[in-house]
């Protein structure tokens, strides 16, 4: 099952009062931002010295699009709307919000030597939890549920939901 970043979404859990468009444009930003970078990463070497400044080729831009348009095609077939699921992954997302901040503020009287080489057990401790939370995966599929239930906010109905990510899948 594909899975991105859930950092790569944090608009699409935090954003409220958008149409089903704007969800789409939302999910559909998430999902090529954490796939763009893991491909960018990897062809930019071998496109350093392209006329294209090392980003990627139409061709290449081209064949990731249609990649893109599959993996969440995919992640539609699997799909069964279910808004509860969403909202429980929205409430979590908050939670590890919320901790990730007091991470940061716990980490933050440390000097910079010490974050650099993680210099005592509790700073390590600390790091590692916030680098957890920061890596966190979310499925495609659940990231949908997250839409959905976003959607259902302004009285939206599954087959709509289902329709419209069709419809504007296939623009």
């Amino acid at each position: 099952m594909e899975e991105i970043k859930v950092s790569s979404a944090v608009s699409l859990f935090k954003e409220n009062g958008h149409d089903l468009k704007g969800l789409f444009q939302l999910y559909i930003n998430a999902v090529s931002a954490d796939k763009y970078s893991s491909v960018s990463s990897t062809t930019s070497v071998v496109n350093e010295y392209s006329p294209y400044g090392g980003f990627l080729s139409p061709w290449e831009l081209f064949e990731y699009s249609g990649r893109l348009k599959q993996d969440i095609s995919n992640a539609l077939e699997k799909f069964t709307p279910d808004a509860e699921k969403g909202e429980k992954r929205i409430l979590k997302f908050y939670e590890d919000y919320k901790r990730l901040k007091e991470l940061s503020e716990k980490i933050r009287p440390y000097g910079f030597w010490k974050i650099l080489f993680r210099a005592n057990k509790q700073l390590r401790k600390l790091l590692e939890e916030k680098e957890e939370i920061e890596n966190m995966k979310i499925s495609l599929v659940e990231l949908l549920q997250v839409a959905f239930f976003k959607f259902t906010q302004v009285r939206g109905t599954k087959k709509q939901f289902v329709e419209g990510f069709n419809r504007y899948l296939e623009d």
